[in-house]
């Protein structure tokens, strides 16, 4: 069994709560593994920390941070056995199943990163006479990306992959019944160069969720 903490600004760190939560394998009811319950205190520390670090990933011209999320998709594939044998312990689908959801994940990613060459804006005519409209495209800031527990690991690469490949930082909130490979997800990252706070990962329940979606930040 392994425990895991939150990953805030590159680095795994405990929660401020002594609160934990016992992932189940629905098979057999053996505990898979351990996840840390994030306060609030902690929501905005990753917050704060996607904040802070998505002012230089904004400014990669958008053909390079798809260089990173394809590097990122390299990590994925070459753990994909092991993040399927985590997924079908955790989440309880077919190991077939499991091999295909990570192949999604990284096509979602592959997908996102084909759209850095058309984030474009538009000029489009005015009803005032010698005036033009421009449309300048750029990104929110901080986007937080709270998954469900049918296709965990597929759907963070669907909500991540768009987030960052567009300039924005991410905090993500994996579904309470399943978050583990999700939480794999963030060494793999680190590994293939994403800078440290572009991708956050707090654990919990309803209470994690609120704090972040109700942020000024996000």
């Amino acid at each position: 069994m392994k425990s895991y903490q939150l990953y805030i600004n590159g680095q795994w760190v405990d929660a401020s709560t002594a609160s934990t939560d016992q992932i189940i394998n629905p098979t057999d009811e053996s505990i898979v593994g351990l996840v840390q319950n994030a306060s609030v205190d902690d929501v905005n520390r990753a917050l704060l920390a996607a904040q802070t670090a998505q002012v230089q990933w904004r400014r990669l011209p958008a053909r390079q941070r798809a260089d990173v999320r394809r590097a990122f998709t390299a990590e994925i594939r070459k753990n994909s056995e092991d993040l399927a044998q985590l997924l079908t312990r955790e989440q309880g689908k077919l190991l077939q199943v499991a091999r295909f959801e990570v192949e999604v994940t990284c096509s979602f990613i592959e997908y996102a990163c084909e759209w850095a060459r058309h984030v474009e804006g538009d000029i489009i005519p005015s009803d005032n006479p010698n005036e033009q409209i421009w449309i300048h495209k750029v990104p929110k800031g901080v986007v937080v990306a709270i998954t469900a527990w049918n296709f965990p690991l597929a759907l963070a690469g669907r909500k991540i992959g768009p987030a960052l490949v567009t300039g924005n930082a991410v905090v993500v909130k994996p579904t309470p019944e399943a978050p583990l490979s999700t939480l794999e997800l963030c060494n793999l990252a680190k590994t293939a160069g994403i800078p440290d706070g572009v991708l956050n990962m707090v654990t919990g329940g309803v209470e994690v969720g609120k704090a972040l979606v109700e942020s000024p930040i996000t």
